[in-house]
């Protein structure tokens, strides 16, 4: 399973997940990766839990009786992950976009400097003075600089010059 896959990259402690019922409620129990314990939920890290809460999303199982999602957005995939499980992160993220579009934000240069991120795709927010969000795309010249290999988005980025 996808999920797995990534998520045992994510965080090496984990080897697998079952779905445990108790009564009429459901739970997540994680095994570790000896095989000698059941993690519960609460006993993981918010970026673990995080990280499989996107994974269980992007890879839903067709055999569930909810329709499949045709677009994912999100916030920060990076978010309470170290920066190489955010790198793991990015991976599954550009896999689950074969099936369906997935939209991220990020304030991270990593994240812009994957060099699987269709660099073309990049759209940037500015508050107008007025204090309405505005979405645009780099700017053509921007996006030749990128091109050319001069910069990558992230260094743009941390320079105050990808918009």
């Amino acid at each position: 399973m996808r999920v797995t896959r990534y998520l045992t990259k994510i965080n090496p402690i984990i080897s697998s997940f079952v779905r445990r019922k108790f009564g009429k409620m459901q739970a997540v129990n994680f095994t570790t990766s000896n095989n000698r314990y059941y993690l519960y939920p609460d006993s993981m890290s918010d970026g673990t839990l995080r990280a499989f809460a996107l994974l269980i999303a992007m890879f839903q199982d067709d055999s569930l009786d909810a329709p499949k999602l045709s677009l994912i957005c999100i916030e920060e995939p990076e978010t309470g992950l170290h920066p190489a499980a955010a790198n793991i992160m990015m991976d599954a993220i550009i896999e689950a976009s074969k099936d369906r579009q997935i939209v991220i934000t990020t304030h991270s240069a990593d994240i812009l400097e994957d060099v699987n991120v269709d660099k073309t795709n990049i759209i940037f927010t500015n508050l107008s003075k007025d204090g309405f969000t505005i979405f645009s795309n780099i700017s053509s010249d921007t996006k030749e600089i990128i091109r050319r290999g001069l910069y990558h988005p992230g260094e743009l980025l941390r320079m105050g010059q990808l918009s």
